[in-house]
């Protein structure tokens, strides 16, 4: 066999066992991965750092959806993907976050939506998981795909203890979201009074008006109403009593268009 021969055969070989080892190495960051985004959602810190010294991503993307999404949803939405860190904190395990913080985990990366784990730790209502997010650098003003903030979240699940931590960290109590709504206007929709004499209390103005001219009485008057939700009428009946301490003004009957939320 001639040299030239041997040299090409031994090169197509290193090849042929590069791809094979890099594909292995491949499969197993992802195997690793996987594994590190089901113990941090369940809340086994043994195995998350196990994995993270193995050599895990603290900031791995969920593969349910990574695997087959479409390249518009990757385009459209780069950050609508769970992480180790937006799990753990809707979880509110709180040690697992501190671990992967360790470990280089964005603080601010973004999950499924848009939403950062301190959001999502609101939504969880896991007030030392949102303190120690805060305590790391979360943008306590930080805008989710509806720009909605961690505040908004705590209006709408109706936490006033989140809402005090969050407003004492900075958070705007004026900021709006996309359908130019505050968080008092969203509790007002839903009915929930939870958060809202700490809203309150905070300077908001309950006479703003959103993009379509409803103020927060508005939508608390048409949560009253509610027919098939008892939850939701006594919550907006609450919540137009405390507007009206307020000094809102009185409802102006504004176009019913509701909005959705995911």
């Amino acid at each position: 066999m001639r040299p030239v021969r041997i040299v090409r055969l031994t090169l197509a070989l290193v090849a042929v066992l590069l791809l094979i080892w890099y594909g292995y190495a491949a499969v197993l960051r992802s195997s690793r991965n996987d594994a590190l985004i089901s113990a941090a959602w369940t809340g086994d810190i043994t195995t998350v750092q196990r994995l993270l010294g193995q050599g895990a991503d603290p900031n791995a993307r969920h593969p349910w959806f990574e695997r087959g999404a479409s390249p518009l949803w990757r385009r459209e939405r780069p950050d609508g993907y769970f992480t180790p860190l937006t799990l753990a904190a809707r979880s509110g395990h709180t040690p697992i976050i501190q671990v992967l913080l360790e470990h280089g985990a964005g603080v601010n990366a973004r999950g499924l939506w848009r939403r950062t784990a301190l959001m999502e730790a609101v939504l969880g209502g896991h007030v030392d998981t949102v303190e120690a997010l805060l305590d790391h650098g979360a943008d306590v003003n930080a805008r989710d795909l509806w720009g909605s903030t961690a505040l908004t979240h705590a209006a709408f699940v109706g936490n006033a203890r989140i809402a005090q931590v969050l407003l004492s960290r900075g958070a705007d109590v004026k900021a709006r979201d996309r359908r130019g709504r505050t968080a008092l206007m969203d509790a007002a929709q839903y009915g929930v009074p939870g958060a809202v004499p700490v809203l309150l209390a905070h300077g908001v103005d309950v006479n703003v008006k959103d993009n379509r001219g409803k103020t927060a009485l508005d939508l608390a008057r048409e949560a009253e109403r509610e027919r098939y939700n008892p939850e939701k009428s006594r919550g907006g009946a609450q919540i137009v009593r405390l507007l009206r301490k307020a000094g809102a003004k009185k409802w102006t009957g504004a176009a019913r268009r509701p909005y959705g939320r995911p």
